[in-house]
């Protein structure tokens, strides 16, 4: 059985110009865990946080060893203090995401999601781009288990009640159309849960939030967006990361032999490929 935590980074405003001091980007990512991988993981993420932030849980025993996993460190957090912090900032920021990527390397966890570079004075339908995201994801994980023979289940961060339900439903219509279950090896709809509880939520944020947006705004809205979002520091993003990061997303070819899944790309901006976000 293998588990899927889905996050997002950035939100479905519309980006009404060039210097509005909204998110340029929607980042919508997973990360898929093996079961049996789960619990190791949750513990070696603990000891990690703490190691970095002894503050969070300075003690090693239970049960104040796990109160660690209630205080988040937000990959939004850590990519200004990247972009713009002092050298000691930065130095151990970047330990530290460091440390994540060894950390999901080490337990087979694997990645995929879509990327929504936002149009500059175009309006944005908010429930069709987040649930296009979501489906593209199931669609992924599908995929996935199917290649492994295995079952799996979804759980996302929560956002508000009634987008959860939105979502939700934009499942259920694929799961129970007349035409058959298009996800039969996800077990049912998605669940959602609060970030303070799942380290596999927690680690989406690190890994999408503190990664893939920083290298997505960096190099797809650079020289078209100029806010408080599109920070020269990115730079630092792509050389360090872009090769570790890669080797981890899920990719398959289609019937058509054209490869398929990892982190998509949709730039409304200059309409450039997928590819540019890792070149």
């Amino acid at each position: 059985m293998h588990l899927c935590y889905i996050d997002e980074s950035g939100d479905t405003s519309s980006l009404i110009s060039a210097t509005s001091p909204l998110m340029p980007a929607l980042v919508v990512g997973a990360i898929v865990i093996p079961d049996v991988s789960l619990y190791q993981l949750t513990i070696d993420f603990l000891s990690l946080k703490r190691n970095f932030f002894p503050s969070i849980s300075s003690s090693s025993k239970t049960p104040r060893f796990l109160e660690g996993i209630l205080t988040e460190i937000k990959g939004s957090d850590l990519r200004k203090n990247i972009a713009l912090g002092t050298k000691k900032e930065k130095r151990h920021a970047i330990g530290f995401l460091d440390k994540t990527i060894d950390l999901i390397s080490k337990h087979n966890v694997r990645l995929f999601g879509r990327i929504g570079i936002k149009d500059i004075g175009v309006s944005i339908d908010e429930t069709s781009m987040y649930t296009a995201s979501v489906q593209y994801i199931h669609n992924c994980f599908q995929r996935y288990l199917s290649q492994l023979n295995s079952v799996g289940i979804v759980i996302a961060d929560s956002r508000s009640h009634a987008k959860n339900v939105r979502v939700s439903h934009s499942i259920f219509t694929q799961k129970f159309k007349v035409g058959g279950d298009a996800y039969n090896r996800i077990l049912d709809l998605p669940s959602f849960g609060h970030s303070e509880n799942h380290a596999g939520i927690q680690i989406a944020d690190l890994v999408f939030s503190g990664i893939f947006f920083p290298m997505a705004v960096h190099s797809y809205c650079t020289g078209y967006v100029y806010n408080l979002h599109v920070r020269s520091g990115y730079n630092i993003f792509k050389p360090r990361y872009a090769s570790r990061i890669e080797p981890l997303l899920f990719r398959f070819t289609d019937a058509t032999g054209r490869w398929r899944g990892g982190m998509t790309v949709d730039d409304k901006l200059g309409k450039r490929p997928s590819g540019l976000l890792f070149r």
